[in-house]
């Protein structure tokens, strides 16, 4: 299978495992997306049909049958999980706590193709979550605020410098430190840009982030890594491609 196609149900499986994190009985498109990679891998029909097919591009994975072999109290083996998401999609009980099993089941079968598509996968670049939010200089903490708040971020990059720019990030510690210290209201300090919150005293400290180019290895990346994001950009310019934290390289 090409890099490009891995990649591309590599994030329709995220995907669709976020939306059964959402739901708890959105299992529905963990199936789809079983049922397309598996029509990609088989021209058989239905999903007990391309079981061989699935279970074998889940086999590259030693999370699909070694490791629940020998932790089996902990780990469901991959063809075990199949057969029971297979069985579960098969019934007509798709409601309550038996939807909600399903949908545990089929998430932990995401996890484990995911991880097998993802196996001889080696640049950075394939693991960034790409087009990443930033932050301003002139933006309001009001507006970095809600977008944290909305998105879930602890981080937003922001290019600081007009000489020599260079990226830095904004964290959400400091932006709640800042906003709860008792100098200034509340008020003026939600609508203070991050400009000019930066060189207050006790103001916003921004982190200087690891930076490296898209085609570089994964496995070079912890010699120094202090644990914030890591910023991927090109060579010849400042453009942000993409962000990659701890959790993507899970």
């Amino acid at each position: 299978m090409d890099v490009e196609v891995k990649l591309y149900f590599r994030d329709q499986l995220r995907e669709a495992r976020a939306v059964a994190l959402r739901d708890a009985e959105g299992f529905g498109e963990i199936i789809f997306v079983l049922e397309r990679l598996g029509s990609l891998l088989s021209d058989k029909i239905g999903l007990g049909k391309k079981a061989d097919s699935i279970i074998k591009q889940a086999n590259e994975s030693s999370l699909a049958e070694k490791i629940p072999n020998e932790w089996r109290g902990l780990h469901t083996p991959f063809p075990t999980l199949y057969k029971l998401v297979q069985d579960a999609r098969n019934t007509a009980m798709h409601e309550g706590a038996f939807a909600r099993h399903l949908t545990t089941h089929a998430i932990e079968l995401s996890i484990i193709l995911e991880h097998a598509l993802m196996k001889d996968i080696a640049q950075v670049c394939d693991f960034m979550v790409r087009n990443p939010v930033s932050a301003s200089l002139w933006q309001p903490l009001s507006f970095i605020r809600q977008s944290m708040l909305i998105n879930s971020f602890s981080y937003l990059p922001v290019l600081v410098g007009n000489v020599e720019p260079v990226w830095k990030l904004i964290s959400d510690l400091e932006v709640a430190r800042y906003l709860r210290s008792e100098d200034q209201s509340m008020r003026e300090r939600l609508a203070l840009s991050i400009e000019k919150a930066i060189v207050q005293p006790s103001g916003i400290n921004l982190q200087s982030p690891k930076v490296c180019d898209p085609e570089f290895p994964v496995a070079k990346l912890f010699a120094e890594w202090d644990g914030l994001p890591i910023l991927i950009k090109t060579k010849s310019s400042n453009d942000l491609l993409g962000i990659v934290t701890a959790f993507d390289l899970l």
